[in-house]
């Protein structure tokens, strides 16, 4: 009794158009996980400080242990830097799919260039690769300057008790 293998099909025996709509799907979903990605960080970075901030009690229980007050503080940014990470790998795939479509139309239809044309054209709709970049950092900023300011506030308060202790 043999062991049943599923075999990957050979892309240079498929149709150059079903490569092409093949692709096409592929970047369109890598677009909708890019999109995806961005919504639920921005919801959970405002969710986990707002959180945060409204329990006062349980970040400050922790503000004598500055080992474990700063990586509570510094989570999201952690995590947004990540899906800044995330992000480049996926434009730089879809930039891969693309020159590949490129490629495709080249050898099926004309000789133009036509990803290249897409890419420096102005009047296109969306420049997505340099909008979630300056989205990526960002929100980056934004939860890095809020870690700190807690983790200064934290460092305030555990200063204040210390002096009120050493009176």
């Amino acid at each position: 009794m043999g062991l049943i293998t599923l075999r990957r099909p050979r892309m240079r025996h498929m149709p150059s158009f079903q490569q092409f709509f093949m692709h096409i799907e592929k970047v369109k979903k890598l677009h909708v996980e890019r999109n995806s990605m961005m919504r639920y960080s921005i919801a959970a970075t405002f969710a986990y400080f707002g959180w945060i901030f409204t329990h006062p009690d349980i970040a400050g229980s922790f503000q004598s242990y500055f080992l474990i007050s700063a990586p509570i503080w510094l989570l999201p940014f952690g995590f947004n830097l990540f899906g800044w990470w995330r992000n480049r790998v996926l434009i730089n795939t879809i930039q891969k799919h693309g020159e590949f479509l490129d490629y495709l139309l080249r050898q099926g239809m004309a000789e133009r260039n036509y990803f290249q044309e897409y890419l420096e054209s102005e009047d296109r709709e969306h420049k997505g690769a340099h909008n979630t970049e300056v989205y990526w950092r960002a929100i980056i900023l934004i939860s890095f300057v809020t870690a700190a300011g807690g983790i200064l506030t934290d460092t305030l308060f555990l200063s204040d008790a210390i002096a009120a202790i050493s009176k």
